[in-house]
């Protein structure tokens, strides 16, 4: 609440437009009548207020996880609702406590690096792999450095100061607001257990190594190299690097420095080889299916490339990529892994469009491409995009000399006699029976290559007489 009475001001003096969402876990009897308070508060405010009530479907609010689930859903939700709303920028209110609390629950869940910095004051919006357009909204976190009470704690030059409370600030606006009661049962979840023991607890139970200051100033110092090593990172991949993606087949070409050398900085623990690990992680996230990258799987990346005789020829995979470096020694070809029957599965999307004219929604394809498909004919109920598969051959062969584009052949074959395979293939299923055999399925086009397999006129005409689409590589994070 003290959030929306700052924001206000601010709106009122920049002529803003503000949304307000107000997220209803439903997880209380009492829930969904505070979360419509809090949306008539809103609305005197003037901000658009929309209540976002997590729907659970059958099987109901976890019993186990909760906190998880919750926390997964809340952002798919608030996703959802900036992209319905365009919005790009969305202000949350976790403060300083908020950010103890998550280091250290990640203390407690052995993470390491990084994840010890808690969270940042800016990021892209977590848990919104999926959703399209949900890359282009910038979270905020404007009260990390404020204590949701008084209590004493270290600014980043290690000066002793007072923190300001929101609860403070919320009586001087006359504010109201509202607390969860269950936040204070230690037996529900971690954080719950997390927060008595370091706000509620007197005397408190901890070292001071593990009390507020100590865990925020941690986090401070970790947060304060991860961006020296970032920043370098960037610098690296711009300045020393040569980078290509084919967007058609998804691979990707990459010349890296040759030693780790001169990679380092002066900032404590800012190594070479700390600087190269997030340059190969950033480079891993332009081309991998992967929702998220494996911090050990990098570390093996890592140890792959500079740890091998420059002159040997390299072929290993991690990240879900196969990593190739070719006869040359000097360019790194970078892969999609062959597709097992699971995530051959897992990457066919089945549409179907009963009314021609109207767009699909986007749907993010195999991971690595954003496509949505729209139907022109009544016949065109049933479409899929799916990967090409063994069987497709002759037939694509054959349909790819009838519209002029016999080349593409060449390029896949370029691509080795399983990677050729990770491309993605739009068909239409002709049989009566529901979702029959790949095998049945006539092929449309090749959407990455921008060909439609039906229309005679020309191989890049996307106006095509059965289907269009539209398609996108996904932007790295």
């Amino acid at each position: 609440m003290a959030l929306a009475w700052l924001a206000r001001s601010l709106a009122h003096s920049e002529g803003m437009t503000v949304h307000a969402f107000i997220v209803d876990h439903g997880a209380r009897p009492e829930s969904s009548a505070e979360a419509q308070r809090v949306a008539e508060i809103m609305t005197r405010y003037c901000f658009h207020a929309h209540v976002l009530r997590l729907d659970w479907g059958r099987a109901g609010i976890p019993q186990g996880g909760f906190e998880t689930a919750a926390r997964t859903a809340r952002y798919q939700a608030l996703a959802r609702a900036c992209v319905k709303n365009e919005v790009r920028h969305l202000l949350l209110g976790h403060h300083s406590d908020d950010l103890a609390e998550t280091v250290m629950l990640r203390m407690i869940c052995s993470s390491r690096a990084e994840g010890l910095r808690g969270m940042r004051s800016t990021s892209r919006i977590p848990e919104a792999w999926g959703i399209y357009g949900a890359d282009e909204i910038e979270v905020g976190r404007p009260f990390l450095n404020v204590s949701k009470v008084r209590q004493r704690s270290y600014t980043a030059d290690k000066s002793l100061t007072k923190q300001l409370r929101l609860k403070r600030t919320c009586r001087m606006g006359d504010v109201r607001w509202f607390e969860d009661p269950t936040n204070a049962d230690p037996s529900l979840t971690k954080r719950n257990a997390i927060r008595q023991l370091l706000f509620f607890r007197q005397p408190s139970p901890l070292p001071k190594a593990l009390k507020k200051p100590a865990l925020l100033e941690m986090a401070h110092r970790v947060a304060a190299l991860d961006t020296a090593v970032t920043n370098k990172a960037r610098e690296v991949l711009e300045v020393d690097c040569d980078l290509t993606v084919d967007k058609a087949t998804g691979a990707l070409h990459i010349i890296l420095p040759p030693s780790l050398k001169g990679l380092g900085l002066a900032h404590p623990g800012a190594t070479g080889a700390k600087v190269m690990l997030k340059v190969l992680t950033l480079i891993a996230e332009r081309a991998t299916p992967l929702k998220k990258l494996k911090r050990k799987s990098m570390i093996n990346v890592l140890a792959n490339i500079y740890g091998r005789n420059p002159a040997e020829h390299v072929n290993f995979t991690a990240a879900g990529l196969s990593w190739t470096r070719g006869a040359n020694k000097v360019v790194w070809c970078l892969r999609r892994v062959p597709h097992t029957k699971r995530s051959r599965a897992e990457a066919t999307i089945r549409f179907s469009l009963p009314t021609p004219g109207e767009w699909s929604e986007w749907h993010l394809w195999d991971g690595r491409w954003w496509i949505r498909v729209q139907s022109l004919s009544e016949k065109m109920k049933k479409i899929v995009v799916r990967p090409l598969g063994k069987w497709d051959v002759k037939q694509l062969k054959g349909r790819l000399e009838q519209v002029g584009s016999p080349a593409v052949m060449n390029k896949l074959a370029t691509l080795g006699p399983n990677a050729r395979f990770t491309v993605p293939v739009v068909a239409f299923e002709e049989s009566s029976e529901d979702w029959a055999s790949p095998r049945d399925w006539l092929l449309l086009g090749l959407p990455s290559f921008g060909i439609d397999l039906m229309n005679r006129q020309g191989p890049h005409i996307s106006e095509g007489r059965l289907v269009r689409w539209e398609i996108a590589f996904r932007k790295p994070t």
